[in-house]
């Protein structure tokens, strides 16, 4: 180990007058600055510090509030959906209940335009056929008229 034996042995320190002074003006230092500078300066950081947490918690506060707000609004607006869900399914179901009665309606009054129908189309056939019945004796009888002559 290597150790300075001058050093040590120099750094006896004599305690005189001038020590006792030296005190004495540290003491009235520290009592002439204390209310001066250390204490404001103790003073501000303390209300820094104080507003700095008074501040986070403010923070805090409002970032509970915003969240909940939030899921407030989220379930809003799952309640809109789901409502306009179920207005869009009632809507749907008038629709296809209307659709239906439509449809049944129109083929009642189709069905019963088609039996009219039909039966105008079956006169005009029987019309038809009686008319081609009395053509057809007629051109029959002018036939046998022509094939066979006349035998009055």
């Amino acid at each position: 180990m290597f150790t300075f034996p001058s050093v040590i042995a120099s750094a006896s320190i004599d305690v005189d007058i001038t020590t006792l002074i030296m005190g004495l003006l540290f003491l009235l230092l520290y009592v002439v600055l204390l209310p001066v500078i250390i204490n404001p300066y103790l003073r501000t950081r303390k209300a820094r510090e104080e507003g700095v947490e008074g501040a986070r918690e403010e923070a805090k506060d409002s970032e509970a509030r915003a969240e909940s707000t939030i899921l407030e609004y989220e379930e809003q607006i799952r309640m809109a959906r789901r409502e306009a869900q179920e207005v869009r399914e009632s809507l749907k179901s008038q629709g296809v209940a209307e659709q239906r009665d439509i449809i049944a309606e129109a083929r009642t009054e189709i069905g019963g335009k088609l039996a009219q129908e039909r039966d105008r189309i079956a006169g005009e056939v029987e019309a038809a056929r009686a008319q081609l019945d009395e053509r057809a004796r007629s051109l029959s009888q002018v036939m046998v008229e022509k094939i066979l002559p006349a035998t009055h």
